[in-house]
């Protein structure tokens, strides 16, 4: 199924690339914020109607992120943390009775083990039976008998823990790792070229790598609930793959030339 909360990934960092760079080098204000902030809830409105949480925290995370390397005032990013918490009892209050229970039983899934609380547990066992080495590649008892739900997409590390044991859960952080610092890297060379536009697509293309393997590794160890996050270029699924490749696609047009890519006029 297609997913428009993935696709939409590279619109949000082209397009909030194109507004940063309206403001160039120059400090944020007040009122760029609350015109980047109803920017933001263009994607987070329809994402959130949707009922997919976990790909509105990503949104909102890349957000924070961005908005930090921009320079924002450190004042105006407490302040802004100071709302998201105050308003988290008011989201609570719209989340679903089905949505609830994954947050609560995704802390505590021993309240639930053979409900909501199943994939937390198993996901662990998985993990922990992979040892050092794992398994061996196909050799998955989760995995070849089913027991572990969406282990192909929101699940996929738990079963490379159990194949490939700690050693491939490493060399995965790495890789996506290396990943998040190249993008990074490109970041700051766009900088230097005046490249504001460019700079701002490969910080949010990072944040975004970045967000969405914290909070599935978080979900696999039970560090953070079952909200339905891939692992980036891991997890099956062709939205999210595509969404990925998309912007890698941006971050590479702005290394190649980084004094013309994807540069928008000034007004």
């Amino acid at each position: 199924t297609v997913q428009p909360s993935e696709i939409t990934k590279a619109a949000f960092a082209l397009t909030m690339a194109a507004h940063l760079n309206k403001i160039g080098n120059n400090p944020i204000k007040l009122k760029n914020i609350i015109f980047l902030g109803l920017h933001l809830l263009c994607y987070l409105v329809p994402i959130v109607l949707q009922k997919d949480i976990g790909s509105a925290l990503v949104y909102l995370c890349s957000f924070a992120v961005l908005l930090f390397m921009s320079g924002l005032q450190y004042r105006y990013l407490i302040g802004g943390m100071i709302i998201v918490v105050a308003a988290v009892p008011l989201v609570w209050q719209f989340l679903s009775t089905y949505q609830k229970a994954r947050i609560i039983y995704g802390f505590q899934p021993e309240l639930d083990p053979l409900g909501y609380g199943l994939q937390p547990i198993v996901s662990k066992i998985a993990l922990g039976s992979g040892q050092l080495t794992g398994l061996g590649y196909g050799n998955g008892i989760q995995t070849q008998n089913d027991l572990l739900p969406a282990s192909n997409t929101d699940f996929i590390f738990s079963i490379i823990g159990e194949e490939f044991g700690f050693i491939g859960c490493v060399f995965v952080i790495l890789a996506l790792v290396l990943i998040v610092f190249l993008i990074a890297r490109d970041s700051a060379k766009a900088a230097k070229a005046n490249d504001y536009c460019g700079k701002y697509i490969c910080i949010t293309v990072a944040a975004i790598i970045a967000v969405q393997t914290m909070i599935n590794i978080g979900m696999c160890v039970g560090l953070s609930p079952v909200i339905g996050i891939t692992l980036p270029f891991v997890s099956y699924g062709g939205s999210s793959v595509l969404s990925m490749f998309i912007c890698l696609g941006l971050v590479q047009r702005t290394r190649l030339r980084p004094e013309k890519a994807l540069k928008f006029t000034r007004r």
